[in-house]
Formats: structure tokens, sequence, C-alpha cells
């Protein structure tokens, strides 16, 4: 019985095996999309150039409007200048942003208090404002700001003000006490310490003008 020819494979054909296949696949599109990548990769890189050149560009100008337009506005009285001094220092003299005269401010105002106190302490923040003039003026109100009253219990004011009257983010303290040349006056406020860490805040010693001295204070409640 005669035999059927099988079909030949054709010369040179070799069957690919499926992973090897797939492998290839792969090898083919990284090699079609390297291209694209790279250019996605540089426009991102060009992005991310510009905006941090764009930052730096405007933090250069704002710090030289803060160095240069400021120090122009305090010359021209649009801004206050302040003089701060520290609990740690001696009390001394600062300076408001006017006055009756232009080289004294509205008062010499000079605070006595402790840097430190304990939790449930009861202690004295003094405040000794005097008449630098040769002319009559008035300490109207005494404005203590909340970042330093959240910190104390007000037990007593000597002598004794208007209740105070919340404005903004400050608490005023009224006396309308007038005050003759080179004469002074003492406020002592009567705190006790209710809440542990530091406190601090300005102090506005004001006349009916609102002309006023500030002190900064801070107090550490242990």
């Amino acid at each position: 019985m005669a035999k059927m020819a099988m079909p030949r494979k054709p010369t040179g054909w070799k069957p690919v095996p499926p992973l090897a296949f797939i492998i290839a696949k792969r090898k083919s599109f990284r090699a079609q999309s390297a291209p694209v990548l790279a250019g996605m990769k540089t426009a991102l890189t060009i992005v991310v150039t510009f905006i941090a050149t764009s930052l730096f560009w405007l933090a250069g100008i704002a710090l030289c409007t803060f160095l240069f337009l400021v120090p122009l506005l305090r010359e021209a009285g649009v801004m206050p200048s302040l003089l701060f001094s520290s609990s740690d220092d001696p009390p001394s003299i600062v300076a408001s942003d006017s006055g009756p005269s232009a080289d004294l401010p509205p008062f010499q105002v000079q605070v006595d208090y402790p840097a430190r106190v304990a939790h449930g302490e009861t202690f004295r923040l003094a405040i000794r404002t005097a008449n630098p003039h040769t002319s009559r003026t008035t300490l109207e109100s005494i404005d203590i700001y909340d970042s330093l009253l959240s910190g104390f219990e007000i037990v007593e004011v000597s002598p004794a003000a208007e209740a105070p009257q919340k404005t903004l983010d400050f608490h005023s303290f009224y006396f309308n006490r007038p005050l003759p040349p080179s004469d002074s006056l003492d406020v002592v406020f009567t705190l006790k310490a209710k809440r542990k860490g530091f406190h601090g805040g300005d102090i506005d010693v004001c006349t009916p003008a609102q002309d006023f001295a500030t002190l900064s204070t801070g107090i550490v409640v242990e």
C-alpha cells in the first residue's frame, strides 16, 4: 500500500516560541516609544525649570520691595515706626507712630513683669506712663492684645479702669487720666497664670487722638 506524502516545511522556517515572541514584541514597543518618552521628559524638565525660575524671580522682587519700599514708606510717615522692648531687658522707652513733638513719643512707657511664672501663680504687670512734653496730655487707654491675655486671668486693675472693650484682636482698658508735664501714672494689672506655654503680645498706651507707644511683652507659664 502506497504511503501518502507529507507536506514539507519551507526551507529555513523555524517555529518561534510564544515567550520569545512576546519579548520581541516588548522590545520593539520600547524601541518605538523611546523617542516619545524622551520628548516628554524634556518637556517636563523645561516646565519645572520655568516654574522654579519664576518663583526665584518673584521671591527676589518681593525681597527687594521689602528692603527698599518699606523704609521709604516709613520715612514718608505711611507706616508706623515701632521700637520694641524685650522683657529680658530693663524697662525702656519705646517710640510711637506720632506725637505732639517730632522728637518725642506721646508717652514714655516702662513695663515691669516677670519673664517666667508658675501655672496658677498670681503676679503683677506694672506699666508706668510718663508725659515727656511741656504741655498737658491724656492717657486715654491701654490696649493689650489677646495673644498675651489668653494665658492669664485678670484679677485686678489698679487704678480701676472702665470695663474692657474688645476690638479686633485686643482689649482696651480706658482710664482717661490727664497727665501734666513730667507727670506719670502707674497702672498695675494683677494677673493669674492659667495656661502653660509662651504668651506674648503688644501693649499700646494711647492718647485720645490715638497716638500711642507700643511695648512687646512675653511671659512663659511653666
